[in-house]
């Protein structure tokens, strides 16, 4: 029989399963099948199905497999391009200033683009880090205000008010992280200047054939100040969280 003649009926799904779920497991299904591309009965009929269903691409991550694309497709190009030819036509297609500058021009395209887009994964994966980094500020404060819940009571009793107990604790917050964010920010410039200028860190491989022997990097103004607006919305973050727990009573005091 040809194969060609065989035709394939998508299975038709016509019987229901009720299944009882808590808010939650719902939301966390629905979540997971968003993730995918997929709809909620979509997802769990994989699922029952015993496959696993795929997260979709980020834009990030999808611009940087068409940029390994576009890679891999210049290389075949040139591939196919020499392919066949004599040592000596190959020899003197690759001197040409013309062909080279050519090559270069389209390289350095899709090179900046890598650069570009391993700096802000980069740039995340950092961000994500302070940001956990930040729970132990958190739970440093928390300590903190256990610690001095008997001087709060005097401050209560005193007649100091809980919006300025829990002020005292927001301005702390606030100091650690900013001193902390600072000292990064100072130590990390300082590295990296002295990379830009010094160039301790060198490329591995064969430096002769190379254009650079050390690892490139710049300082920019704006990478500073995107990541001191993090630093700031972490700290701020902080200071709050460490106010409200200032103004929770005392398991005695309920």
């Amino acid at each position: 029989m040809n194969k060609k003649n065989i035709e394939k009926e998508a299975p038709k799904y016509t019987s229901r399963l009720i299944v009882r779920l808590t808010p939650q497991l719902h939301k966390e299904i629905a979540e997971y099948a968003a993730l995918c591309g997929l709809t909620t009965s979509a997802y769990a009929r994989k699922r029952l199905e015993g496959k696993y269903p795929k997260q979709r691409l980020t834009d990030k991550e999808m611009e940087a497999l068409n940029s390994l694309s576009d890679a891999r497709g210049d290389i075949q190009k040139l591939f196919g391009f020499l392919k066949g030819r004599p040592l000596t036509e190959r020899e003197n297609i690759l001197r040409s200033e013309i062909f080279m500058k050519r090559w270069r021009t389209s390289a350095e395209v899709i090179l900046n683009r890598m650069i570009e887009i391993e700096k802000w994964i980069s740039f995340v994966m950092l961000a994500f880090i302070l940001l956990i980094a930040s729970f132990n500020v958190v739970s440093t404060m928390s300590m903190l205000i256990i610690e001095k819940r008997g001087a709060m009571g005097v401050m209560r009793a005193l007649g100091a008010r809980p919006s300025a107990i829990g002020n005292i604790f927001f301005w702390q917050g606030l100091m650690i992280s900013l001193v902390g964010g600072v000292a990064g920010l100072v130590l990390g410039s300082a590295a990296t200047l002295a990379q830009q200028w010094g160039g301790f860190i060198k490329l591995g491989g064969d430096h002769s054939r190379m254009s650079i022997s050390v690892y490139p990097v710049r300082l920019e103004p704006l990478d500073l100040l995107a990541v001191m607006a993090i630093v700031a919305a972490i700290g701020v973050a902080v200071a709050l969280i460490a106010r409200a727990l200032s103004r929770r009573p005392a398991p005695e005091e309920v």
